[in-house]
């Protein structure tokens, strides 16, 4: 079950790093620049976010859905994306 506190949210260079994030709702979201540095995402729905110039190092990425985010300029050295959908994403 996805937890829906942060759809459709403007999260411009917010510090998420080190957050247990599991299943959490992000879908149209934008996220540019934030930072997710270790965060586990896993199952987490990005669907169509805005992640560019965004750091994500060594978050764990396990089957989230990353459809149609936009990861321009992204930083993902280290992340975990196993099983992770990354259907039509802008990398």
């Amino acid at each position: 079950m996805l937890l829906k506190r942060f759809a459709d949210k403007d999260m411009t260079r917010r510090s998420l790093a080190l957050r247990d994030l599991q299943n959490e709702d992000f879908t149209n979201s934008n996220l540019t620049g934030a930072n997710f540095s270790s965060a586990n995402l896993s199952g987490a729905d990005f669907t169509g976010a805005n992640l560019s110039h965004a750091v994500l190092r060594k978050a764990v990425l396990r089957n989230t859905n990353l459809s149609a985010v936009d990861f321009q300029y992204a930083v993902l050295e280290g992340a975990d994306l196993k099983r992770a959908d990354l259907t039509g994403a802008y990398l």
